[in-house]
């Protein structure tokens, strides 16, 4: 399944001073959201959003009560993992519905397809190696199963990390403290 999460919540506030902070804290830009390759600090390249420079903590666009932001890093901790948000602000009651969809670049790396080829490789491997040697069908499995199921924890891992560092920066410019509770 796709790396993606939702969240929504009601701020206490009017929606013109939720949007207001909003606009505050996104630097506006038009063009698309791309990636760069970047050397990561274990030193494998890796895809991140690029970010401009600017001293606001989100960039993306915000068209009337609807946004498409990403977050600005500083020091260089970006990620694959890094998420999009699409969010949309209603009225409710006194206060603002906010409304979240969070899922990394569309364009991200995702080596899912390559690490199930391999793990199916591994389990089929595994098979054959059954009928004439039980330790090497064992370490086959073992590795078949690693290689189906840890790309995919990580990843889900690092994407909830990466959700939990926006949604406390998008509660720091809302104020509001249910967000990043919402995590």
């Amino acid at each position: 399944p796709a790396l993606q999460r939702a969240v929504q919540i009601v701020v206490p506030r009017p929606l013109a001073e939720v949007r207001g902070r909003l606009e505050g804290a996104i630097h506006r830009t038009v063009e698309p959201f791309t990636l760069i390759s970047k050397l990561s600090g274990g030193g494998i390249v890796v895809r991140a959003l690029r970010t401009p420079e600017t001293d606001r903590p989100f960039f993306g666009r915000l068209q009337g009560d609807r946004f498409t932001v990403g977050h600005v890093y500083r020091g260089g901790d970006q990620t694959p993992f890094q998420p999009l948000i699409r969010g949309a602000l209603a009225s409710e009651g006194g206060g603002t519905a906010v409304t979240l969809t969070l899922a990394p670049h569309p364009n991200a790396q995702n080596w899912d397809a390559l690490f199930t080829l391999a793990g199916v490789g591994l389990l089929a491997g595994g098979a054959v190696q059954a009928l004439t040697s039980a330790w090497m069908a064992g370490a086959l499995v073992g590795f078949g199963v690693a290689s189906l199921a840890l790309p995919r924890l990580r990843a889900r891992a690092s994407f909830e990390v990466e959700c939990r560092r926006v949604l406390t920066a998008l509660s720091e410019v809302l104020d509001a403290p249910e967000l990043a509770a919402s995590r």
